[in-house]
């Protein structure tokens, strides 16, 4: 079986650019670790009352989201986007993708 394809779209060079470049370019710019990555968005996701996966299963699916195997549900979707500060937009998937909740960020 082969691997799919990744969404992409062309940035204003004309580079591709996936949903996992994004999620770790950004990453990689805080300075965190996939683990540290999974942690935080277990953090929002407590403080916002909702259930969130073991950090450890969480931080496999950072892995697949940023290797572009699988791209983040919708859940998942607006709980990393708060969790890096970005804006759904940002992650390149297509505009029928954009169905997310949307959390509110942590107070430091």
């Amino acid at each position: 079986m082969n691997a799919p394809t990744p969404l992409t779209t062309r940035s204003a060079d004309n580079t591709a650019v996936t949903c996992g470049a994004v999620v770790r370019r950004t990453r990689l710019g805080l300075g965190w670790s996939q683990w540290r990555l999974a942690k935080e968005m277990t953090r929002l996701a407590q403080a916002n009352g909702f259930p969130a996966p073991e950090v450890g299963n969480l931080r496999g699916m950072v892995s697949k989201w940023e290797r572009d195997l699988h791209v983040p549900d919708g859940f998942n979707r607006g709980l990393l986007c708060a969790t890096l500060c970005i804006d759904v937009a940002d992650l390149h998937l297509p505009a029928y993708e954009y169905v997310y909740r949307p959390f509110a960020p942590l107070r430091s």
